[in-house]
């Protein structure tokens, strides 16, 4: 191996050491945090939190029109620019759209579920507001390989989180304690990004975001679809749970989410974005997969995902009573059955960047409407036939796990497919 690309390789490694260690510490503070969290909100209030932060990450991919995703493949910074713009301006656009919404519909929408939604409802389309604004923005830093400040940003954001909802909890443990803690922490990452990406796309000359919403409308929709469904299928326990039994289990559920999915997808995240900027950098070079990049990333994230199966299958109601209250024993009940799904999600989340990179959005289309369609069934047939919530919710589990298989299948075929290809010609 040429030192150059041995230089290239630490460089990598060193980049997804630094977002998935700022990751682990903001959960870290995260999850010391819970146990006084579940102390001063109740599951109930949890409960309408998890529900609007559910809806969050799935409406979310369509205020966007995942035009963040474009961000690291593009080669000019006018290009960034343009791109970044119109992120920002379909984001906003879509979230006023949503206030209208809420605001008409008003009381017709705690009647979608046995949830009571109100006032809390209202926050909604700023939650979709800044979380749009935190994704467009990362990806602007990601397409400069700042993963140190990716890295910071996540840190200081899972702080303000905790520190936020902590003091709010003070004064108020209802609902909205949670939900304002959540927008804090988004606003304080974005006031922090914001100022990095102005500094280095400010003085570039701009081109008309005509242009490059020409480029990549058809990517945009594509991956749009794709953004809804799988966004909708991560979040199906929760809205579903919440939707057939009400506020409390939805709590449970959510918290379990919390301790297991969350960080889960948090730290997959911080490699996915790593493996983004990479496999796209050498896919535009070279034409081909860092199969190498790839087997580094998963060796690293196999452990992790081992823990997050089998330690909530052994002890996670004994945790959850110790660490969380009696109240919350319902919660490690629930991270039994998720932990597998959550281990799964680990790794096959940040691979699904291969299908990104080489634009097999049918793929990704495949299997995310496959993992709604078979949870929504599932789940359907175990609720409808009287099955308890611990068994309605183990029908969804099983559902979700298997179509995470096969995203790992997916991945499997696109890299030896196109690494094929590349050898033959």
């Amino acid at each position: 191996m040429s030192a150059a690309r041995h230089l290239r390789l630490g460089r990598r490694s060193r980049a997804i050491t630094e977002i998935a260690g700022a990751t682990a510490i903001a959960q870290a503070l995260a999850l010391l945090a819970l146990p006084l969290l579940t102390r001063m909100y109740s599951p109930e209030a949890f409960g309408v939190y998890n529900y609007l932060f559910s809806l969050t990450l799935v409406l979310v991919m369509i205020a966007t029109v995942r035009l963040e995703l474009a961000i690291p493949l593009v080669h000019s910074l006018s290009e960034v620019k343009a791109l970044v713009r119109l992120g920002l301006l379909t984001t906003l656009a879509s979230s006023v759209a949503l206030l209208v919404i809420v605001a008409l519909l008003g009381q017709r929408v705690d009647t979608l579920s046995s949830l009571d939604l109100s006032p809390w409802i209202y926050s909604l389309p700023l939650m979709v507001l800044l979380t749009g604004v935190f994704m467009v923005l990362s990806q602007a830093l990601i397409h400069q390989r700042r993963y140190r400040s990716v890295a910071e940003r996540n840190l200081v954001s899972g702080g303000a989180l905790v520190a936020a909802q902590v003091t709010f909890g003070v004064f108020s443990s209802t609902s909205g304690g949670l939900v304002g803690g959540f927008l804090v922490s988004r606003l304080v990452a974005i006031l922090g990004m914001l100022r990095l990406v102005r500094r280095s796309l400010g003085s570039v000359p701009s081109i008309p975001t005509s242009r490059v919403w020409h480029r990549f409308r058809g990517f945009a929709g594509r991956f749009t679809i794709a953004g809804v469904l799988n966004a909708l299928g991560g979040q199906l326990p929760i809205l579903l749970m919440g939707l057939w039994f009400g506020a409390s289990v939805a709590g449970y559920v959510g918290v379990a989410y919390r301790v297991l999915t969350v960080p889960a997808a948090l730290i997959g995240v911080a490699v996915a974005q790593v493996l983004l900027g990479e496999l796209a950098e050498t896919w535009r070079t070279t034409g081909v997969l860092n199969t190498r990049l790839i087997k580094k990333a998963i060796a690293r994230l196999l452990p992790i995902a081992a823990l997050l199966a089998f330690v909530p299958a052994l002890f996670g109601p004994r945790i959850a009573g110790f660490f969380l209250g009696n109240q919350w024993v319902a919660a490690g009940q629930a991270a039994q059955l998720l932990g597998l799904v959550a281990g799964i999600s680990l790794i096959a989340s940040p691979l699904a960047q291969v299908l990104v990179v080489t634009e097999r959005s049918g793929a990704m289309l495949t299997i995310d409407t496959c993992r709604v369609a078979l949870t929504l069934l599932l789940g359907w047939l175990a609720y409808s036939s009287g099955a308890s919530p611990t068994w309605t919710l183990s029908a969804i589990a099983f559902g979700l796990a298997l179509t995470y298989f096969g995203y790992l299948g997916a991945v499997w075929q696109a890299v030896r497919s196109t690494n094929r290809r590349a050898a033959v010609d």
